[in-house]
């Protein structure tokens, strides 16, 4: 994985002491020194500009980089299981809220952090300030299920996700719930790294879709969807084999202008037992979009996808580029084939070994051979 050092910037539009604000909503909390972090709301900068909503994706990389630099982190140190502080019940207010909420800030200090992040997982980072404390000023609007899971403290994290998630709320949402500790059981309630709940939201769906999809029948033939967005381009193969799940992706030019190698990360029925380190955070973006359509047609099957980034990306703007990218796919007419072999043939990708690398594509062919004896 590409780390990226960024500065966060002190010349923020905002000074020191008591300021007015409010949060999209959003939240970040931090990874260094955990388990005592930096953990805070995103506030907007300029009130009169844009900020995000969760709703970029189509946009330019410039107008989403404009958005994102009119917020920034409003942050306290913290440690992550002082659920009863007034800080974090603050915290968890704000992010639990549907539409914007105003807030006082105390702000100490412009911080000026150094901070590695990973390429996928993170926007870059926001400028940064330390607060002395943080007040709510207008009455959050909490929906009623989020309400009552976060009173719900006998409740397993993960079972709140999937029951939010199919009542119809976000994903970026839901990632900064489960990421001001809102959610859980009781005692095991703790603010959660920023970086860490984007994945673990992504995974909890799918593994609650996983077992939906794996008594479902199999697709009648070979799929392949396409879709481009802002230099990423993405070509996802669906084979008529069972459950699997394989994430390509390579570096063209750009900010990884030196890194020329394939990351490969991969599962089969059984799932995965470790992080997936090569690919990271975007192989289970992927693959949530993947599964959320074959949930949707009611079929299971071998998914490859294949991602090359060009010079166009020229800066990380998150996973939900991934994640939006590849369900936007899935809207279009795919390319059907006869046989893996006129796949392998006729379908160009930006990887162009791409099947010799491929794992499940390999699996394919065992499966092939056991079925022409059934």
């Amino acid at each position: 994985m590409l780390n990226i050092k960024v500065k966060a910037s002190g010349n923020l539009p905002i000074g020191t002491g008591q300021i007015a604000s409010f949060t999209p909503p959003g939240i970040f909390i931090g990874t260094y020194n955990y388990p005592n972090v930096f953990a805070g709301p995103l506030a907007v900068a300029d009130p009169e500009a844009g900020y995000p909503s969760g709703k970029e994706y189509g946009k330019t990389i410039e107008d989403v980089i404009s958005l994102n630099n009119n917020v920034y982190r409003a942050s306290q140190k913290t440690r992550v299981k002082d659920m009863g502080a007034g800080f974090t019940i603050s915290l968890q207010e704000s992010t639990m809220s549907l539409d914007f909420v105003d807030m006082e800030l105390d702000v100490a200090r412009h911080l000026h952090a150094t901070t590695d992040m990973d390429r996928i997982s993170e926007a870059p980072m926001r400028s940064m300030v330390e607060l002395n404390s943080m007040k709510i000023t207008s009455n959050p609007r909490i929906p009623r299920r989020v309400d009552y899971f976060h009173g719900d403290t006998d409740l397993k994290a993960e079972d709140a996700v999937w029951a939010l998630y199919k009542s119809g709320l976000g994903i970026t949402y839901l990632e900064g719930v489960l990421s001001s500790g809102s959610l859980g059981i009781g005692r095991r309630r703790r603010l959660v790294p920023t970086r860490w709940s984007i994945t673990a939201v992504d995974d909890i769906i799918y593994r609650n879709m996983k077992q939906e999809i794996i008594d479902l029948p199999i697709i009648p033939g070979i799929e392949v969807f396409k879709k481009s967005y802002l230099g990423n381009d993405f070509t996802i193969v669906l084979l008529p084999y069972s459950m699997a799940y394989e994430m390509q992706e390579m570096w063209n030019s750009g900010f990884s202008a030196t890194n020329k190698n394939v990351s490969i990360d991969h599962e089969f029925m059984e799932g995965r037992k470790k992080y997936a380190s090569n690919v990271g955070g975007a192989y289970y973006a992927a693959r949530l979009a993947v599964f959320e359509y074959l949930t949707r047609i009611r079929r299971q099957a071998s998914v490859i996808v294949l991602r090359t980034i060009g010079s166009e990306y020229y800066t990380p703007l998150g996973v939900w580029l991934v994640r939006e990218t590849v369900r936007d796919a899935f809207k279009t007419r795919p390319a059907k084939y006869a046989s893996v072999e006129d796949l392998v043939r006729n379908e160009p990708t930006g990887i162009k070994n791409w099947h010799g690398l491929s794992k499940v594509l390999r699996n394919t062919y065992v499966q092939k051979s056991i079925f022409e004896y059934i």
